[in-house]
């Protein structure tokens, strides 16, 4: 009994320890662009499975800058959309480590 109390308590620790992310703000280099589409199936409380298609997208644009889109609809055209743009902060520029992004979206 002891030890499933220790087990539980080990595994609860590693669920709300933090995390720190290494990957770092990526911004995309100048004039390339990313492109990345999916799509899958949503079950619907007490409804039928509707068909969700996927879109992000982001452009390099000078000094770091990034503008992007997230966006997905649905078989009903409903959908949302996000679109935002990512930047160092002026003394980050060379470090890729830190960026700010302002968005706005609709659902």
């Amino acid at each position: 009994m002891r030890h499933r109390h220790l087990a539980l308590i080990t595994v609860l620790l590693f669920m709300f320890a933090p995390v720190v992310s290494t990957a770092g703000a990526w911004p995309r280099a100048e004039g390339t662009t990313f492109l990345s589409t999916g799509g899958g199936n949503i079950k619907l409380d007490d409804g039928p499975t509707q068909r969700e298609t996927t879109i992000y997208a982001e452009r390099g644009l000078k000094r770091g800058y990034t503008l992007g889109f997230s966006g997905s609809v649905n078989m009903d055209s409903s959908g949302e959309g996000h679109i935002f743009l990512r930047f160092p902060p002026r003394h980050l520029r060379t470090a890729g480590l830190v960026a700010f992004e302002f968005g706005y979206g609709t659902k």
